[in-house]
């Protein structure tokens, strides 16, 4: 059932990307304080967003069997890379029920090498993020704040996107 769910999630987005570039489109006026989640790492070691805390993050929900996904991928990659050694850090979690694995062959296939791998192969956070479809893109804050929400695909390595989160990284 889960897996029909997201699928559908999936397809609606496909139907509907959105190409703005700017994150300042996709700000909230105050910023939402997000639940502690765990999930796995590329060695399957459980990892906590609190992990994370004091860094500006770019959380971003994903598949390897959604199209738009698959889209952004090469440009999150490219990001990652050039905003590398900053206080930003990028989290690709897939939600392919499959787990690492399959997202390790997406990986090697796709030639991703800049970003990490995260899973979470039984799909808690589309309750606990309260996700409508893939893919999803969460800004978090140094104080673990969500700032922004961008729902569909988008190009991470503009030089719009980057700035903004140099920006974030700079804000007390």
């Amino acid at each position: 059932m889960l897996k029909r769910f997201v699928y559908i999630v999936c397809f609606l987005s496909f139907c509907s990307p959105s190409f703005a570039s700017n994150l300042k489109d996709y700000e909230f006026a105050d910023p939402k304080k997000l639940p502690d989640f765990n999930f796995v790492d590329k060695n399957k070691d459980v990892v906590s967003l609190n992990d994370f805390s004091g860094k500006v993050v770019v959380l971003n929900f994903w598949a390897t069997w959604c199209r738009p996904c698959v889209a952004e991928m090469p440009s999150l990659d490219k990001m990652a890379r050039s905003l590398e050694g900053r206080n930003i850090v990028v989290i690709p979690l897939s939600v392919d029920y499959k787990g690492v694995d399959v997202i390790k062959e997406f990986y090697n296939q796709n030639k991703i090498n800049n970003l990490n791998i995260y899973s979470d192969e039984r799909g808690r956070s589309f309750k606990s993020f309260n996700l409508k479809a893939l893919p999803t893109t969460i800004i978090i804050n140094k104080e673990g704040s969500e700032v922004a929400r961008v729902l569909g695909e988008i190009e991470w390595n503009s030089s719009e996107v980057k700035e903004y989160l140099r920006e974030l990284s700079f804000q007390q």
